[in-house]
């Protein structure tokens, strides 16, 4: 397929550009963030590849590299859902929930190990006090 003028970009890629540039993040670094290569994050932001001189094709990220691009990003589920990538939003919201309850399970084990310090501590106090 050549092309005098550029593939628009899918709503999606759209959404990806904007929250990057407000979170101040290169091409490199949020493709860093992702585990991505550059090439890849540049292509799906773009919308288009280009395989050959003057010949553009486009670029629909899988679900699943998309989730991984969005949450590089700080992107929400609901706006991968407006783009109408329920697919990837589907996968993001459960990469969400699994990180989120890693960290309160890190979050509860760091409350349990503070408490035993305090109670530690405490328990050093009155005994020097005795």
């Amino acid at each position: 397929m050549t092309t005098e003028t550029a593939i628009p970009p899918p709503p999606e890629a759209r959404h990806l550009l904007a929250a990057r540039r407000a979170r101040h993040l290169s091409i490199r670094q949020a493709a860093e963030r992702a585990g991505l290569s550059v090439t890849l994050w540049r292509q799906v932001e773009a919308g288009y590849t280009t395989p050959a001189a003057g010949v553009q094709l486009p670029k629909i990220a899988p679900a699943g590299t998309l989730a991984q691009m969005a949450q590089a990003v700080d992107l929400s589920p609901a706006t991968l859902e407006e783009a109408g990538r329920s697919d990837a939003a589907e996968i993001l919201a459960n990469m969400l929930r699994q990180a989120e309850a890693a960290t309160g399970t890190a979050a509860s084990l760091g409350l349990r190990t503070q408490a035993v310090r305090n109670w530690h501590r405490t328990t050093e106090i009155g005994r020097a006090h005795v």
